[in-house]
């Protein structure tokens, strides 16, 4: 080559630099190596690992690699064709996605030999998705670019860069098509019922880490633990169940309470409806899985991002009325139970608090005593069992607000058994107190048909006497 001109031209010489080439896996059949494409599929809050295997083919070592991940793009409103910019964030968000790779992870595997593989390890998550009978298929793509090469060819500058665009497809899985939440038999519980709809194609279990036995009381042929939760239902494809759930004031009251029996506050301001369904989901803790082994699949329950059309309804209920019950003097509302001996007298008295801004006019109470039986019937006479001393029935006006009343009457059980003692207030009772402070009484007009929350609004929680021998 004499007719190059000497010493005017520098010839550089690129070093060996590794080279990675993606392998389909069984993880991933919806791959495509030819499109440099992978697919993945989600329920509404789900958690996915998903590892790009690569393999260097090359006969050097890869020394260094680093990681750029585009915003993720709604394909449903964009064209994903457009200009992508990446980024070198462990981690992207969407209105419903979150993508982020593990770099320490990543690095763990480096050097990477020759004819050796690295899994590229990523986290998918479908989080705050909205979910309502509507619910479409939605779809987000994000572009990641792998940069890598090796120490000989980073000093110059060098390095090979391969991409791959992640396409996350969200499924529906999982519908809450009602939740109504009201007031329970005992003051400091409440009462969660909500209907599950499963409308994806698997059997799906729901399960939960903070309830136990003692707190699901729809449906009661509980399965048992399943690594540390407790799995409430199974549900088939296209299968509806009815979930009810007694959760406990004390989960739901703030920590600074001065008085632990004060209930959840509970105001028609619709605002305060978000802020209900959070405590109640965080103390309900629902998740679902589907599948086992290499194949399983888990994700989040979360109510609070449930929409509900016409027909369902988020019903919070609370009595105008805060009661406590003593007997002999000891305070028994937080247990509901109380032991007594036949044959002695026992003093039971009813504290009554006006907990509504409206003064009660008029408040006709009287004590009913009745057994339950095996055949689910009620044992309502009570004479030959039950001794009242003093009046069943009392009368009381003008309950100001924030005033109290008692409720004195003395018990003396004749006969062993359990004895369920409630206060039920007379048609006469609040005075249109309902209609001045609706909101402190029910949330909707659905209600009206919720024999729950009417029972409640009718009687005072019941307190069960277990009678026995001295």
């Amino acid at each position: 080559m004499n007719w190059i001109p000497i010493n005017l031209f520098e010839v550089e010489v690129t070093p060996a630099l590794p080279m990675l080439q993606r392998e389909i896996s069984d993880y991933n059949l919806n791959s495509d190596e030819n499109k440099c494409e992978i697919e993945v599929h989600l329920y509404p809050g789900e958690i996915k690992t998903l590892c790009i295997p690569y393999t260097n083919i090359s006969e050097v070592n890869l020394d260094e690699i680093e990681i750029f991940l585009s915003q993720p793009v709604d394909t449903n409103k964009h064209n994903i064709s457009s200009v992508v910019t990446t980024s070198t964030k462990a981690e992207r968000k969407c209105n419903w996605l979150k993508l982020k790779f593990n770099k320490e992870e990543l690095n763990s595997q480096l050097p990477l030999l020759p004819q050796k593989s690295i899994q590229i390890p990523f986290q998918i998550e479908a989080t705050n998705v909205v979910t309502s009978e509507t619910f479409d298929l939605k779809a987000c793509s994000s572009e990641v670019q792998i940069k890598y090469s090796c120490l000989e060819a980073l000093e110059k500058n060098w390095c090979r860069m391969v991409s791959v665009k992640l396409v996350v497809v969200l499924h529906p899985c999982l519908l809450i098509t009602n939740l109504n939440i009201s007031s329970a038999t005992r003051q400091l519980n409440y009462i969660t019922t909500m209907q599950v709809e499963n409308i994806c194609d698997d059997v799906v279990r729901v399960t939960s880490c903070k309830l136990n036995c003692d707190n699901v009381v729809k449906p009661t042929h509980l399965t048992g633990i399943e690594n540390g939760h407790i799995v409430i239902v199974d549900l088939d494809a296209n299968d509806k169940k009815k979930l009810k759930f007694q959760i406990p004031t004390s989960t739901l009251c703030s920590a600074i309470l001065e008085n632990k029996f004060d209930p959840l506050s509970i105001t028609s301001n619709i605002s305060n409806d978000d802020f209900i369904r959070d405590k109640f989901n965080k103390a309900m803790s629902l998740e679902w899985r589907t599948g086992s082994g290499a194949k399983l699949r888990r994700g989040k329950i979360n109510i609070s991002l449930c929409e509900f059309n016409l027909t369902s309804f988020v019903n919070v209920v609370t009595s105008p009325i805060y009661w406590e019950f003593l007997v002999n003097d000891i305070i028994i509302t937080e247990s509901g139970k109380c032991s007594v001996a036949i044959g002695e007298p026992c003093p039971v008295t009813i504290q009554l608090k006006n907990i509504t801004e409206h003064t009660i006019s008029k408040l006709d109470l009287e004590l009913e005593i009745f057994q339950d039986q095996e055949n689910g019937f009620r044992e309502w006479n009570m004479e030959d069992c039950v001794v009242c001393m003093g009046c069943q029935g009392q009368y009381f006006e003008q309950v100001a607000p924030g005033s109290s009343i008692d409720f004195e009457i003395v018990l003396v059980f004749l006969l062993v058994g359990q004895y369920n003692v409630r206060l039920k207030r007379m048609s006469a009772n609040y005075d249109g107190i309902s209609d001045k402070c609706g909101g402190e009484l029910k949330r909707t007009m659905s209600n009206q048909s919720n024999p729950e929350v009417l029972s409640y609004r009718e009687f005072s929680p019941k307190v069960v006497f277990t009678a026995v021998q001295k």
